[in-house]
């Protein structure tokens, strides 16, 4: 099974890829900031639409689990546009792929 984990370093995405490599499953571990432990790493910045689609075509991904997200509340309200191109167009990246 081909799956692909957005998040791949955060604490949701770190274990499931580990789960999922110890099942024997072929998984990516999709990063932005910090390199994930586990699985094939492959990094990408969920907001570049360009750049999902190009990581769904090369890999083919049969399951998807999207985990990625800018998390920290007050960094957000700092940074409300980065916020939004992450959690919202980001997901909207994902999902349409």
């Amino acid at each position: 099974m081909k799956v692909l984990v957005t998040g791949a370093s955060g604490l949701f995405g770190s274990r499931l890829c580990e789960l999922a490599t110890g099942k024997g499953w072929e998984v990516y571990s999709a990063y932005g900031e910090h390199k994930p432990s586990s699985g094939v790493p492959v990094r990408f910045d969920i907001s570049d639409r360009k750049a999902a689609d190009d990581v769904f075509r090369h890999f083919k991904p049969e399951v998807v689990v999207h985990s990625a997200a800018m998390t920290d509340v007050d960094r957000c309200e700092s940074e409300k546009a980065l916020a939004w191109r992450i959690n919202v167009e980001g997901t909207l990246n994902i999902v349409e792929n």
